[in-house]
């Protein structure tokens, strides 16, 4: 399930190339492994889904703007 958010860039901020969103994958145990820091959402979100088809489970976008995060699940097909 996706559930999608508003997120907010700084004012005046032409630099795509700062990561604003840390994409995370959690692990059976429950600990969050930080995989990569993408500058887009759209990015983050296609992160995920390359990540997903090779190993499902549970990633999370966590935005270090707005410190909103995004929780997907990845069901293997």
């Amino acid at each position: 399930m996706m559930v999608r958010r508003k997120t907010h860039r700084r004012r005046g901020s032409s630099d795509s190339a700062i990561p604003l969103f840390d994409v995370f994958r959690v692990a059976k145990s429950g600990r969050e492994v930080r995989l990569a820091s993408l500058p887009t959402l759209e990015g983050a979100k296609a992160r995920v889904a390359a990540l997903g088809a090779a190993e499902p489970g549970e990633y999370i976008i966590f935005s270090q703007l707005s410190l909103l995060s995004e929780s997907i699940r990845v069901e293997r097909h």
